[in-house]
């Protein structure tokens, strides 16, 4: 209700012309995801007040769900995960359903909005070709999804930060370099609009939301990890600040969920394997990612595009490396046999 209530004051002060109210989006200092209210308001004009239009864009999940799978994997490999992504959800808890993503909407949050656009930004990362448009477009993206997830900040600026890392040691002219990595910051630069509008309307200095939601959403801090580690060392064992931080960890990942687990191993294990530069950037990305979880929430709205895309890699590791790895051990093993 929050969210539509924002949308439509925004709506309703751009139709009467009163532009200021309608920019200031019915806050002076953003405490919630900041971007969604003005999305809703936008497609308000072409749905009218309902969720048809957030219904519209995440339907087309699946198509991008394929289109990155098709640049990792064979088609046929693709066209299966595809199928199971939108029928079969059994890596539902790993982000890999849209069910996940309906029910963001259902309940009208931005979640489903923010991933899809996550996936357009992870299909733009690995495709090959790309001209200064794309790379715009793919800094822009980053805006959407902070805007929408603001959390997300930690993996895509790590991600194309490391990307323009790349991009200087692929040896490519100095004037094309420049000219990519200035259209793709300049797409990203859209992200300081939310700091603009704290400042404007209420004079607090805010990059995304106030920090006030930061507190709120910060149930353990760095300072009780080192007074537990300190309580080891002096030999006076903090039990409360062990249970503090294992019931934390336990909301996060709980004992019996290996598949977390494994997909969390395969982030670390990609660093041993010959693989492409790209896919150890999106790695290392996605552990900087998990490991903002060792503070905040990381229940299944804040983290479902983390794991996606963690999921998205053991495919890919387990398709071009483990399974062949596998298939030749037994292969060799049973023919011995015979």
């Amino acid at each position: 209700m929050g969210h539509y209530g924002f949308a439509r004051i925004i709506f309703n002060s751009f139709m009467l012309g009163d532009y200021y109210e309608a920019l200031r989006g019915g806050v002076d200092s953003f405490y919630y995801m900041p971007l969604l209210r003005y999305i809703n308001s936008f497609l308000m004009i072409i749905f009218g007040d309902t969720m048809l239009g957030s219904f519209f864009i995440i339907s087309f999940f699946p198509i991008m769900i394929y289109k990155i799978m098709n640049i990792l994997l064979l088609k046929n490999i693709s066209l299966t995960f595809t199928i199971i992504f939108i029928f079969f959800p059994i890596f539902e808890a790993l982000g890999f359903s849209i069910i996940n993503y309906i029910g963001f909407t259902v309940d009208g949050y931005g979640e489903g909005l923010a991933y899809f656009f996550l996936l357009c930004f992870i299909y733009l990362y690995f495709l090959k070709e790309k001209n200064n448009f794309h790379f715009f477009i793919f800094g822009f993206l980053s805006f959407l999804v902070i805007g929408l997830r603001p959390n997300y900040l930690v993996l895509l600026f790590s991600i194309i930060f490391f990307y323009s890392i790349y991009l200087f040691y692929q040896k490519e002219k100095i004037k094309k370099l420049i000219s990519n990595l200035f259209f793709m910051y300049l797409g990203a630069s859209f992200f300081f609009l939310f700091l603009a509008h704290n400042l404007f309307y209420s004079g607090e200095f805010a990059f995304l939301v106030t920090k006030a939601n930061l507190d709120y959403n910060k149930i353990i801090s760095i300072s009780d990890y080192l007074f537990f580690l300190k309580s080891i060392f002096i030999g006076e064992f903090n039990y409360e600040i062990l249970f503090k931080i294992i019931h934390h960890f336990r909301s996060y990942i709980k004992p019996y969920e290996f598949w977390f687990m494994i997909t969390l191993i395969n982030l670390f294990a990609i660093f041993f394997l010959k693989i492409s530069n790209k896919i150890k950037i999106l790695s290392v990305s996605l552990l900087f990612m998990h490991s903002t979880y060792f503070l905040f929430l990381g229940n299944p709205r804040y983290s479902q595009g983390a794991w996606m895309l963690s999921f998205i890699i053991l495919i890919y590791s387990s398709c071009h490396y483990y399974y062949p790895f596998l298939k030749v051990k037994f292969f060799q093993r049973n023919n011995k046999l015979k």
